[in-house]
């Protein structure tokens, strides 16, 4: 059989990604992340004729050039989830009406702006807790897809947080041996403990790691390393039977960093490519996700409601 593909994108554009590499302020700067991140992103989705969830930060629909590529998008097919409103750093720390605001307020601008519900919820960072998916559940999500079933995350915090954290404000994941034993395919999560199996309505679609190794290895660990990770992953998968939920990001797909907003940064957030060079290894990705049954999310948590099917 053929085996399912989900493609998810972050809709993070130059503020965003700013916050996680520098202390400077990028809000009046135009966000060409974004914009040039999104065209080129639904360009490759058209041309290899991919369907996509996109998970929006609420705030970025009060922007005219933004809302238009959204609305755009909306044209195209592609779906749209939640994520938060204004993209708070280290969200599973925030008390839960704090969680609760940030997720209804981007939920209502979504149905508002773009005339479509959000059916998943990604936490930004991955900062997810048990104590959201009641609120998610409220709103009638299908899903939630912030687990990141790896330990590399917090590693990689942790080593940005000794080398950068003074500088921008970084704090890192504490390392877990649980993050070892989080689940790499679909499930019902407990309410105690959002990593572990258990009996809520609402699905769970961890960001799909190297199997075994769990590893990341999507779009952004690819470009920042090699294609042989993907192909690494791919081959995993062969004999697991988890679909491939696929992460994008803008930024994999946008302009390089301008020179004065690069050394306004302790670190380069995008990657030492260069966009010509990103473009040819994401037309590699999707020319391989070609092999997959490609489907929206949405589409796929339906399915596994419709076939009965637990953990």
């Amino acid at each position: 059989m053929t085996k399912t593909c989900l493609v998810q994108v972050d809709l993070d554009g130059l503020q965003i990604i700013a916050k996680d590499c520098s202390r400077e302020d990028f809000s009046s700067r135009p966000d060409y992340v974004y914009e040039s991140g999104l065209e080129n992103l639904l360009e490759l989705f058209h041309r290899f004729q991919i369907k996509a969830s996109l998970f929006v930060v609420g705030s970025d629909l009060e922007n005219p050039a933004k809302l238009k590529l959204l609305r755009q998008a909306v044209r195209l097919g592609h779906e749209f989830g939640n994520h938060s409103h204004t993209h708070p750093r280290w969200f599973k720390r925030l008390s839960v009406p704090e969680k609760r605001r940030e997720i209804e307020w981007c939920h209502k601008s979504v149905e508002d702006k773009l005339g479509a519900s959000p059916l998943g919820f990604r936490a930004p960072g991955y900062s997810i807790s048990s104590d959201t998916l009641p609120v998610l559940m409220e709103l009638g999500y299908l899903y939630d897809s912030s687990v990141l079933p790896s330990a590399y995350d917090s590693i990689v915090s942790r080593l940005l947080y000794r080398g950068h954290g003074k500088d921008i404000g970084l704090i890192y994941e504490s390392f877990s041996y649980e993050q070892l034993l989080r689940r790499n395919k679909p499930y019902r999560p407990s309410p105690d403990n959002i990593y572990r199996s258990g009996t809520m309505k609402i699905w769970e679609l961890p960001v799909t790691c190297v199997p075994v190794l769990k590893f990341p290895f999507h779009a952004s660990y690819v470009l920042n390393s090699s294609f042989a990770l993907f192909q690494l992953g791919a081959l995993g998968l062969k004999f697991s039977s988890a679909p491939l939920n696929y992460l994008l990001h803008l930024k994999d797909t946008s302009l390089d960093l301008e020179a004065s907003d690069l050394a306004r940064c302790v670190f380069n957030p995008i990657s030492a490519r260069t966009l010509a060079d990103r473009i040819r290894v994401m037309e590699r990705i999707f020319d391989r996700l070609r092999l997959y049954d490609v489907c929206l999310a949405g589409d796929f948590v339906r399915r596994l409601n419709a076939d009965g099917n637990g953990n």
